[in-house]
């Protein structure tokens, strides 16, 4: 096989001119519209942070109702009561 650094196979942040040549980028991509992007960008995120919330909260409720439904059956107290009117 091929004995490869492991550097060269994963990635890391960027560094300082890396940020640099990627704002450049970003800057001659959307020009006058990078407030719009920015804008839209942290909308998005915005959502997705309540989105998850949303779903923690459904699947809270979700484990609640299912462990008030577990702890109404109790099967050995079933069979006591079954044994005792026998």
């Amino acid at each position: 096989m091929y004995n490869l650094p492991l550097q060269t196979l994963a990635f890391s942040m960027p560094g300082g001119l890396e940020w640099v040549i990627i704002l450049v980028v970003a800057v001659l991509i959307f020009g006058n519209r990078l407030p719009e992007v920015a804008k839209g960008l942290g909308k998005s995120i915005a959502e997705l942070k309540h989105g998850l919330k949303e779903a923690s909260q459904i699947k809270d409720g979700i484990k609640d109702d299912i462990d008030s439904h577990v702890s109404q059956l109790n099967p050995v107290d079933d069979i006591k009561n079954e044994i005792d009117k026998a």
